[in-house]
């Protein structure tokens, strides 16, 4: 059996590069079965067809400041979820979400904003399940996540060369 790769951040690349404003990552916990938004990114950006292409239109949307609910959004009005975020698309008639945070994990520049995605959901209905808004709460509050964010947005940077 393989070994599983272990926990980490992982920055989606090809996406525009904005180094002091946004960018899109994925949350990876080896033996947390609920964070599983990554292995469903990974098996569409095998894909060459509209799904692929929709998601990562909606990622640099976001990143340029971009406002589309139909695609994505937060909860800035509910203070229990204001940090929360999620990316969406329909696929046969089913809503789909990745749901996540936005963090700002550069001390140099404190406007950058991080969204780390977690969790894939499906749903019949625009209504939102705060179970996995709660869940996504869970894990950015834990130390090591940040330590995991932290360490990914240097490598980041490191690459980006900055």
């Amino acid at each position: 059996m393989a070994a599983k790769k272990p926990n980490r951040v992982e920055y989606v690349s090809g996406l525009g590069f904005q180094p002091d404003c946004r960018a899109v990552a994925f949350l990876i916990l080896k033996d947390e079965p609920n964070a599983d938004a990554y292995p469903v990114f990974e098996a569409i950006e095998k894909e060459d067809g509209d799904r692929r292409r929709y998601l990562r239109a909606s990622f640099d949307l976001w990143m340029r400041y971009g406002i589309n609910d139909r695609r994505f959004h937060g909860w800035p009005n509910n203070a229990d979820y204001k940090g929360c975020f999620t990316f969406k698309w329909r696929e046969k008639s089913q809503h789909n979400r990745f749901y996540g945070f936005v963090c700002h994990p550069r001390n140099d520049v404190p406007g950058f904003q991080l969204c780390v995605l977690a969790t894939h959901g499906r749903k019949n209905s625009e209504d939102t399940d705060f179970t996995l808004l709660d869940r996504v709460l869970g894990w950015w509050g834990s130390q090591g996540v940040s330590k995991l964010i932290d360490a990914a947005t240097q490598d980041w940077l490191k690459r980006k060369g900055e």
